[in-house]
């Protein structure tokens, strides 16, 4: 999961964990060097992109 985010979102691999829910079907990731917009942004794009 965080290789596919990583490379979705543009980021390291070394960039995207797993905060919670590693077992669990809803999970909490962090992004390091993306501040709050750049990523809401890059979601976006992706999901408009679909």
């Amino acid at each position: 999961m965080t290789r596919f985010l990583a490379k979705a979102l543009g980021v390291s691999r070394s960039s995207v964990t797993v905060k919670r829910g590693g077992q669990s079907r809803l999970k909490m990731i962090t992004v390091e060097g993306l501040d709050d917009q750049a990523l809401r942004d890059r979601i976006d794009a992706l999901v408009t992109r679909g």
